[in-house]
């Protein structure tokens, strides 16, 4: 048959009992031997002073074991906020201790000031409503000073800093109705403010920093050294920045090359801008891992609510890239399931 060597071995005191062993040694012989696993005849049957033993090897090799596909290696999201209302946006602080987050309840906008993490549970607290719309918040380095954006004053959007320790505080505007002003986040020493402004006739939004008079680790509320912003060179539009920790670079999201918008990062000390995604998909909300080492961002790639055009109103997926410039830059990396 072509199969390997099947040998018995039998040892039988009488002839009774050597007939029905015969008899079940020949029942087993004539199964197919290759569905049985290696030793499955052997030491099959003994009784009294009878002895069958049969070694059996397969004739044909069995099939593979079927084995279910291992699953992506993504993370599974732990919530952190427990209002019955939307969370329309959440940032942390750098040293991971605060999480501030805007919520709209009753046609108010209101800033929640939490703990990001659920093992170290702190109770939310509001610190600041208004009827304008609230939105981009951001934490300085230690949790003590928020930048946001609000209506109030500018429908267009205004910059304003509020101290999160004071129940009772009362944000200052930064930044004055000539210009539209959004996305604001500090520098690392929080002496800088960045964020992305438009001027009249400008089409695109710029990056842009303002420089604080306060170190923002006293209780005085900090204010522009200059009235207005510094242009920031990216060799191009900007929007959605984020500093790195060491205070070198900055990313953002440009659609010089595809007005879907793609994660761009300029050195800021010699001005060296690369791009770090490419593609049709929409990135934004570009922003550092604490090490320097990575960029996380939101891409919305799939229409999911089927209105014809991909926003940041579908369902995103986050993802991560490998801060690396060169000729062959890593692919970015999905860390949360797609929609």
């Amino acid at each position: 048959m072509g199969g390997k060597e099947v040998t018995k071995e039998v040892t039988l005191p009488n002839p009774p009992i050597q007939r029905l062993c015969l008899l079940v040694l020949c029942t087993f012989l004539a199964l197919p031997i290759g569905c049985s696993k290696p030793g499955a005849l052997k030491g099959f049957f003994s009784k009294d002073s009878a002895t069958i033993t049969a070694t059996a090897v397969r004739l044909h090799p069995s099939k593979p074991e079927k084995t279910s596909p291992l699953p992506l290696p993504v993370n599974r999201p732990m919530q952190v906020t427990f209002q019955s209302d939307t969370v329309l946006y959440a940032a942390v602080s750098g040293n991971g201790a605060r999480m501030a987050f805007i919520i709209i309840d009753n046609g108010f906008s209101h800033i929640w000031i939490g703990s990001p993490d659920p093992s170290r549970p702190v109770l939310p607290r509001s610190i600041y409503h208004t009827a304008g719309t609230l939105s981009s918040p951001a934490l300085s380095q230690n949790g003590k000073w928020l930048a946001f954006v609000g209506t109030d004053h500018d429908a267009k959007g205004d910059i304003y800093v509020l101290e999160t320790d004071n129940n009772k505080a009362r944000p200052r505007r930064l930044t004055g109705r000539e210009t539209a002003d959004n996305a604001p986040c500090f520098s690392p020493d929080g002496r800088t403010l960045y964020f992305q402004q438009m001027r009249p006739g400008e089409p695109l939004w710029h990056l842009v920093s303002l420089s604080l008079e306060s170190d923002l680790s006293q209780p005085v509320l900090p204010k522009p050294v200059h009235p207005q912003p510094v242009h920031l060179e990216t060799a191009g539009d900007g929007s959605f920045p984020a500093i790195s920790p060491d205070g070198k670079r900055v990313v953002f999201v440009s659609v010089r090359d595809d007005p879907s918008g793609d994660i761009f990062l300029t050195h800021m000390e010699t001005g060296e801008t690369v791009p770090l995604t490419t593609g049709s998909d929409r990135d934004l909300f570009p922003v550092w891992s604490r090490d320097g080492q990575y960029i996380y961002f939101s891409r919305f790639a799939l229409d999911t609510n089927m209105d014809g055009s991909i926003t940041p109103d579908d369902n995103g997926v986050i993802y991560r890239v490998r801060v690396q410039t060169g000729d062959h830059p890593p692919p970015p990396y999905p860390l949360t399931p797609g929609p």
